[in-house]
């Protein structure tokens, strides 16, 4: 039997015991655990860092999708209206064109009747036989209401309306003072204005007469009714919400379709020139395309508002953002 001495248990401590297999299985089990643990965690953060990746990344392609499809909405609608304002202007340059050809053809007349003066005018063209011609020359012209022959000092000469001739004079309306104080000016269009006789909305294509040695002998006028033009507008369909004007060349409204009458003859100074915002709501977005004539100074303007152009485009907007939230 082996004798141990207190002093010897006190210098080599306690006799050493080996761990139990069980222990020692005890022992990995917990040290695995832990580490399949941390595998996992660092498993769902990888999973969820790249769900969101994947989630920003297909908010961000929607976004630039949604984005290219309004302006693309915006340019299209931008091509149209260009389109149909350079339609209109080619279209309604040959409307005065037309009226202007009816003009010549008085002129020629006049010529032919040897007229060289102011005088010859009112000897040659006051009677029956002028009016009745008169009369005649506007049947083919359907926007042209009347002719009218003026003399240097506003009286009325001859018209294609009535016979005998009225006592009415002209000397107020703004074509007369117009052609009467610049010897250049050949060509004028008035502003709207209220017919005398039938209370339509009128605006006046004038000529300046001249005599064979350039003197001025009297003013050839072509009354236009601008229901015309507005009717021509509203038979042009091409989406809601649109609005086509004709604008004299200094931004005076002669024509509109809608029809606004307190816009008509007023001028547009005030804003940007040729701005149609007669239909437009305060805080509203307009586009417009604008269309020069090139013979006469007027100027077509085809506009809507932004948010009738993109009315379409918002409801795919939010087709496309609800199949992406759902696939989502």
């Amino acid at each position: 039997m082996r004798h141990f001495s207190l002093r010897s248990f006190r210098e080599s401590g306690p006799p050493a015991t080996e761990a139990s297999p069980e222990t020692q299985g005890l022992h990995g089990g917990i040290a695995g655990e832990a580490s399949r643990r941390s595998r996992d965690r660092a498993a769902w953060r990888w999973i969820v860092a790249s769900g969101v990746l994947l989630t920003a990344i297909i908010a961000l392609g929607t976004a630039i999708l949604v984005s290219n499809l309004r302006d693309r909405a915006l340019a299209d609608a931008k091509r149209l209206l260009d389109t149909t304002a350079y339609i209109i202007a080619e279209h309604l340059e040959g409307t005065f064109q037309s009226v202007e050809l009816v003009q010549r053809n008085v002129i020629e007349r006049m010529q032919s009747y040897g007229i060289a003066s102011s005088d010859d005018l009112d000897r040659r063209m006051s009677g029956f036989d002028t009016h009745l011609m008169l009369a005649d020359m506007i049947g083919g012209t359907p926007q042209l209401d009347a002719l009218m022959l003026i003399d240097p000092s506003g009286k009325l000469v001859g018209s294609s309306r009535t016979w005998p001739r009225s006592d009415t004079t002209e000397e107020g309306r703004e074509y007369f003072r117009a052609l009467t104080a610049d010897a250049n000016l050949n060509l004028f269009l008035s502003e709207p204005a209220r017919s005398r006789r039938t209370g339509a909305w009128t605006a006046y294509l004038a000529r300046r007469l001249v005599g064979p040695n350039g003197e001025y002998i009297g003013i050839l006028v072509g009354v236009m009714e601008l229901r015309h033009f507005e009717q021509f507008f509203g038979s042009i369909a091409i989406g809601k919400e649109v609005a086509i004007a004709l604008f004299r060349s200094d931004g005076h409204l002669l024509a509109r379709d809608p029809h606004v009458e307190a816009a008509l003859g007023k001028s547009d100074g005030q804003n940007v020139l040729f701005q149609d915002t007669w239909s437009v709501a305060d805080g509203q977005v307009q586009l417009a395309a604008l269309q020069a004539l090139t013979h006469y100074p007027a100027v077509v303007s085809v506009s809507t508002t932004a948010s009738a152009v993109l009315a379409q485009w918002l409801q795919e907007a939010k087709i496309i953002i609800g199949a992406v939230g759902l696939a989502a």
